[in-house]
């Protein structure tokens, strides 16, 4: 009973700060607009900040260098430093920055706690299934959080001026109302870790990761590979007739992705494609490209782009993990899947370049050791020339296979609309294979629209040779469908 009561509670504080974390990531996107005023078009309001002020130079000058001490202003000399030292311009500065503050302040909370409960699942390894084979929910929401927590530390390195903004607020807080600003060291310790690259927070995260707690046995480096590998508890890789972790499930669905009989209305009737019946059991499943289809199977297809995110943020986080399946499994599924997958990601102003940060990856000299001491030099150039393959099969074949993809599924919207038109009462025995079809759909314009021109990558990071020309404008035909 104790372990069910455990259990419950810890599904559902996943769900509260699920929820939390994914207001969190919006209030971020919305702040690290207010203060870049080349995409939120407030530059006059930004120049009436205190750290524009060009009488506070030497003050500003001081809380970055004494940054993330608690700031103080001793010794400065300027008189308008002096002037926020009295309570009516302490007030005013603390009245403009207060919601700022707030959002970061909130962001340092949510962090400890999501942190905190991601590292009491990964001790507790019963409290999760050994195997994720099945898609458990519970599996599911442990690595949304994990993304979320991710997301969220990315985009608060982006965020300009943020520690000159907590510096100014708690030090005109104290003044304003005589008390000093509660837990100050929490922020600017997170801050300070975060940096002001994406670089510095993946660093951050990459350390972060290794902790333990007081009494955990179990770290989320060690506990993680175990939902993204399908690797056990002891280590050891699952047999051959495992399903294994997510990775296993996306190359799963991404085969299925291409097989238009598994795509929209009559999927799950056993359709025929190209004048051959599909094989159809007695239980309503069938056998497409070699395995079995039924509800179960398309009613997890609007998942796909969530568990490609899962995997891309977990690899970035925990680059290990290609060792890992390179000795254990003798693969690189996981880098090739994340390669091939997109040139970048994004969410509520958040972008991450994965070629590039896989290029960085491969050029990192502690990362080039560790990789080399675990297996040799053989085994890392055969890593490296994989991560090449993919990127140049990208390059050379993506535009390509999601033309083609496209291309089925707007026959199946449309051959689902005529079916569904003539016959309504199909809505609920074929719900699932709707709103698969249309998830699929929608992460194809997505991709489309993403994918108009590779992104531009950061300066000295030569990942593209080449770029390619899709050859259409992109997601025209499909979007009105949508």
């Amino acid at each position: 009973m104790a372990t069910g009561v455990r259990d419950r509670r810890a599904a559902e504080r996943m769900e509260v700060l699920g929820k939390a974390a994914a207001t969190m990531l919006g209030r971020l996107a919305n702040l690290s607009r207010q203060l870049e005023p080349r995409h939120s078009g407030s530059a006059e309001e930004l120049e009436r900040m205190p750290w524009k002020d060009k009488q506070l130079s030497k003050a500003v000058e001081c809380m970055k260098v004494r940054f993330p001490e608690y700031p103080s202003l001793e010794g400065v000399g300027e008189t308008k430093s002096d002037e926020l030292r009295k309570k009516p311009c302490a007030t005013q500065v603390c009245t403009q920055l207060e919601a700022w503050y707030l959002c970061l302040d909130d962001t340092a909370v949510l962090r400890e706690d999501v942190k905190a409960l991601l590292m009491e699942l990964a001790d507790d390894l019963d409290a999760l299934p050994a195997r994720v084979a099945d898609f458990a929910p519970l599996t599911a929401a442990y690595l949304d959080l994990f993304r979320l927590h991710v997301q969220i530390t990315l985009l608060l390195s982006q965020i300009p001026d943020k520690e000159v903004l907590v510096c100014f607020y708690t030090y005109c807080y104290q003044y304003a109302t005589d008390l000093p600003v509660g837990k100050f060291e929490r922020l600017s310790r997170l801050l300070h870790s975060v940096g002001t690259s994406q670089d510095s927070a993946f660093a951050y995260l990459r350390q972060e990761v290794t902790e333990k707690g007081p009494t955990a046995q179990v770290s989320l480096a060690e506990f993680v590979p175990k939902l993204i590998l399908g690797v056990n508890a002891s280590g050891a890789a699952g047999g051959q007739g495992d399903a294994g972790g997510v990775l296993a499930q996306y190359q799963r669905y991404q085969t299925l992705c291409e097989e238009e009989a598994v795509m929209g209305v009559g999927s799950l009737l056993g359709s025929s494609k190209e004048g051959e019946e599909q094989v159809q059991l007695p239980s309503g499943r069938q056998i497409v490209a070699g395995q079995m289809v039924g509800e179960g199977t398309v009613m997890l297809l609007p998942h796909v782009s969530r568990m490609g995110e899962w995997l891309v943020f977990g690899l970035l986080v925990l680059p290990n993990l290609i060792g890992m399946e390179h000795s254990r499994m003798q693969t690189f599924a996981l880098l090739q899947s994340v390669a091939r997958m997109a040139a970048s990601i994004e969410c509520a102003g958040l972008r991450v370049h994965i070629h590039s940060e896989l290029y960085k990856l491969f050029h990192d000299k502690d990362f080039i050791s560790d990789y080399e001491r675990r297996l040799d030099k053989g085994g890392f150039k055969d890593a490296k020339k994989i991560f090449k393959d993919a990127v140049d099969w990208f390059l050379a074949s993506a535009a390509s296979s999601h033309r083609r993809r496209r291309g089925f599924l707007q026959r199946r919207l449309e051959a689902s609309l005529h079916v569904l038109s003539d016959c309504p009462g199909l809505f609920g025995p074929q719900w699932f294979a709707v709103v698969g079809l249309l998830a699929i759909a929608r992460d194809e314009v997505v991709w489309a629209f993403r994918h108009r021109d590779l992104p531009p990558t950061p300066d000295n990071i030569k990942v593209y040779k080449k770029r390619y020309d899709d050859g259409e404008p992109l997601a025209a035909t499909l979007a009105p469908s949508v």
